[in-house]
C-alpha cells in the first residue's frame, strides 16, 4: 500500500470534519475539531473504540 502526502494549499482556516469517538461501551462523543478528537481519544483511549468522520463539507473558510 502506497502512502499518500498532502501538501498545504492554503493558510486558511480548515473546517470540513466533524469526528465521532466510539467508545466500547457504545456511547459516543462528538467533536467539531482534529485537535479536540487527539485530546479525547488519549483521554479515553482504555475506554475507545473507534472514529467516525464526518465530511461536513464546509471546505475552508475566511476569518475576519
Amino acid at each position: 500500500m502506497a502512502i499518500k502526502t498532502f501538501t498545504s494549499t492554503s493558510d486558511g482556516l480548515y473546517d470540513r470534519h466533524e469526528y465521532t469517538l466510539v467508545l466500547k461501551n457504545g456511547k459516543t462523543i462528538s467533536v467539531p475539531g482534529y485537535e479536540i478528537l487527539r485530546s479525547l481519544w488519549y483521554q479515553y483511549k482504555e475506554h475507545a473504540s473507534h472514529v467516525i468522520v464526518t465530511d461536513t463539507n464546509k471546505g475552508f473558510r475566511d476569518v475576519l
